[in-house]
């Protein structure tokens, strides 16, 4: 069986684009937001924060907040 270019290159463009989107669909934008307090409730100015097993982190304001972002990469699961 003979298949024609015209059906064969856009068959190929879609499930090209198809798998780039469903990579796309398992990454999740992650933010996370606290503040940082002693052991008596005061703020903590200048603490560092980061993401464990990242290189991604923030410092605390004046106020100990902070507000840090991240993608994190879900890998699918086969039942």
């Amino acid at each position: 069986m003979k298949i024609k270019k015209h059906i064969l290159i856009p068959l190929m463009v879609l499930l090209l684009f198809g798998s780039m989107d469903a990579m796309a669909a398992i990454e999740q934008a992650i933010q996370v937001k606290g503040k940082v307090v002693d052991n008596i409730g005061e703020p903590v100015i200048g603490a560092n924060v980061v993401v464990k097993g990242t290189t991604t982190g923030v410092i605390t304001s004046i106020d100990g907040s902070f507000a840090v972002s991240y993608t994190h990469l879900t890998l699918p699961t086969i039942a």
